[in-house]
């Protein structure tokens, strides 16, 4: 159950980033939402979404990677040079 929760959880933010490619698309195509006054609006709003939703998501393997000493030296910080 706790599986399923997690990939719900991770599914939520790269559907928004799906989303966000499908706006991006539309507005490139001329194509113009309802509650977007124009298109740079749009094209704002879906870059916007598009990077929140993969930021996420790579945070997220990150973080997992960083827990099981999967991540090189050179990608994270000291930890005792941060409290000084």
């Amino acid at each position: 159950m706790e599986r399923f929760i997690a990939i719900l959880i991770l599914s939520l933010p790269l559907f928004v980033s799906v989303l966000g490619v499908k706006l991006i698309r539309d507005t490139l195509f001329s194509i113009l939402y309802k509650p977007f006054p124009n298109y740079p609006v749009q094209f704002v709003f879906a870059i916007i979404m598009f990077v929140l939703g993969i930021a996420f998501f790579a945070g997220f393997i990150y973080r997992r990677d960083l827990r099981r000493n999967k991540v090189k030296k050179k990608f994270f910080q000291d930890r005792s040079l941060r409290r000084k």
